[in-house]
């Protein structure tokens, strides 16, 4: 299964589609681009939410770990498709920041803006990212809420989606084709997300490079 820009993202999500009433995001940033998209730019947005059979604390050791995007690509690497069904590598440009360019020589950009835990039953990340696809430009902020199930763990993503390019705005927000596309996405990563998620708890292997295809 090929990778877009989204399916490195929504692989960290674990969600399955379905509607959803969205989470309260703004009140969780500091000042910075994320919290600006929301605040000036109007965001498309799509709610989507999940549920998969693997227990909230092992789920929150993935999403606490440092360099956690690093963590779940090896993940995929080591335990899914071997070194053989990669093709670029996604980087940590620095704590919190992370990078790739794919086969098209287009950069993407990930921001990790929070992870919070109010509770012992509750975890929220909030990231950014930038890049270019089919539609042009654009920037979106994912919102990720993790709840203790029984014997599972529960999931809400909102994602705010902003074209940069004014036509694109325009069918993505009238016609709801830039929320299909994510939820397409979402959809398509429904089965690799299982498998991902069976793995967690397995020691990372060290002799390979971590890397993902587009």
């Amino acid at each position: 299964m090929p990778w877009k820009n989204y399916s490195l993202i929504f692989s960290l999500l674990l969600t399955v589609v379905s509607t959803s009433s969205g989470l309260e995001t703004l009140s969780l940033l500091d000042e910075g681009r994320a919290r600006l998209l929301l605040e000036k730019k109007n965001p498309i947005q799509a709610d989507v939410k999940g549920r998969i059979a693997v227990s909230f604390d092992t789920m929150l050791g993935l999403y606490e770990s440092p360099s956690m995007l690093l963590r779940i690509q090896q993940i995929y690497r080591d335990y899914v498709v071997g070194p053989e069904g990669v093709e670029f590598e996604v980087v940590e440009v620095r704590p919190n920041f992370y990078a790739y360019v794919n086969r098209n020589e287009e950069r993407t950009i990930i921001e990790e803006c929070c992870r919070l835990k109010p509770n012992e039953d509750q975890f929220d990340l909030v990231l950014y990212t930038e890049g270019k696809r089919f539609f042009g430009a654009y920037e979106a902020v994912i919102h990720v809420q993790l709840e203790r199930g029984l014997n599972q763990s529960l999931y809400q993503a909102t994602v705010y989606a902003y074209p940069r390019n004014g036509l694109s705005r325009f069918f993505g927000r009238y016609l709801g084709l830039i929320e299909r596309f994510f939820k397409q996405k979402t959809a398509e990563m429904e089965s690799l997300t299982v498998e991902i998620a069976q793995y967690m708890s397995f020691p990372a292997k060290k002799e390979k490079t971590a890397v993902f295809v587009n």
